[in-house]
């Protein structure tokens, strides 16, 4: 059987974005139409045009399929911990046998059909002549709507956190015959039996209480920060003032009291037209437990801070006090190549699984893989102090 590129693979990226491909790379000769539902005539002019019969030219259409499937469609992401037995040499991959990990492979060399499950082409990543990460894309099956594309799954190994992590896109799944729970296990189960062992991987599992504590942790480094600029906003000796002025007019109070008016006050000055209070960020919603079956959360649809809202002051001792959070929205402004970036997540704890979902907003895909290795460096820091 011939080796192509094929529609169940291309019919991933929409035609909006092939056009852009096209015009950004100065492609002419063909332009996808965007109202059509057939992706034949695209699979036709990039197996058969001359253009694409160079090598330069076939690794940028490469390049551009894994970015957009591997790396920028995959929004939803289950991270899990590993150590490696042997410490990787520099020259791992070029002393060692890794045909396995089909590094490279293009999407042109692409086979219809085959094995359910499949390792379909790898990238390598390298900081400084070290091994950062390998991003897999493998195959688990084929959507069930009419398009009937391939159902691709992202694994990113990250040598540097000690972290792997499966992506997929979460708007796909409602197109795919299977539960998470199953997906999760069928791609752990390939890794363990396909790949692990070229790198000496043994995945670590963290207990539920781990996490949970690391997501408080999380959210405490960010607040805190917060909280004390706030608190510069107001004198000192604010209660003793508000106390003053309430014994003047004849107004019994109790210490809660004093503490709901400090906290209005801080309510009021938490917009983002305070910007300077975010260097670094802030957390946009959290979720935990209280009791056996009580969940409290505070949550703002706008990916705002949290601190505007008057749930947060009311539950922030109680929040103190557990020392574990459930699900805490994220948004982390740093520096990233030179570059400011925001990066807008959602981390969640549930079964036993670390998740973390990328909001698609801001430059959402703008340097998408460095931001990625942000937050799970950010993760792997409070893990070790935990």
């Amino acid at each position: 059987m011939e080796s192509k590129i094929t529609v169940k693979t291309i019919s991933n990226i929409t035609k909006a974005d092939w056009t852009d491909f096209f015009k950004d790379n100065s492609i002419k000769g063909f332009t996808p139409h965007v109202s059509s539902a057939s992706y034949e005539p695209l699979k036709r002019y990039l197996n058969n045009h001359s253009y694409f019969k160079d090598e330069v030219n076939r690794k940028l259409v490469n390049d551009f399929i894994f970015n957009n499937i591997a790396i920028e469609k995959s929004n939803q992401h289950y991270l899990y911990g590993f150590r490696i037995t042997n410490a990787l040499e520099a020259d791992f991959l070029e002393e060692n046998d890794v045909s396995s990990l089909n590094i490279d492979k293009s999407f042109f060399d692409d086979i219809n059909g085959g094995s359910n499950v499949r390792l379909f082409t790898s990238r390598v990543y390298e900081e400084e002549g070290n091994l950062e990460n390998i991003i897999l894309l493998i195959k688990v099956g084929e959507t069930t709507d009419e398009m009937s594309k391939n159902f691709f799954v992202t694994v990113n190994i990250d040598f540097k956190n000690s972290f792997f992590n499966i992506n997929f896109s979460k708007n796909s799944l409602k197109f795919v015959d299977a539960q998470i729970g199953n997906l999760l296990y069928t791609v752990k189960t390939y890794l363990e039996s396909n790949v692990f062992g070229v790198f000496n991987i043994i995945p670590v599992l963290h207990n539920e209480y781990t996490l949970k504590k690391a997501l408080f942790n999380l959210y405490a480094e960010l607040s805190d920060r917060i909280e004390e600029r706030l608190e510069g906003f107001l004198p000192d000796d604010m209660q003793a003032i508000t106390a003053r002025f309430l014994d003047e007019i004849n107004v019994e109070y109790s210490e809660k009291f004093l503490n709901q008016i400090t906290a209005i006050l801080y309510q009021d000055r938490s917009g983002l037209d305070n910007i300077q209070l975010y260097p670094d960020g802030w957390v946009s919603r959290f979720l935990f437990q209280d009791g056996d079956c009580t969940r409290a959360s505070s949550r703002t649809d706008q990916l705002e801070p949290i601190y505007t809202s008057p749930i947060y002051w009311n539950l922030k001792e109680l929040i103190r006090g557990k020392n574990e959070l459930l699900d805490v929205g994220f948004v982390w402004m740093t520096t990233i190549l030179g570059e400011n970036v925001n990066i807008y997540v959602r981390l969640d704890v549930s079964n036993e699984n670390l998740s973390v979902y990328y909001y698609q907003k801001g430059q959402y895909t703008y340097l998408r893989r460095e931001k990625e290795n942000y937050v799970r460096q950010k993760i792997r820091e409070v893990l070790q102090t935990n």
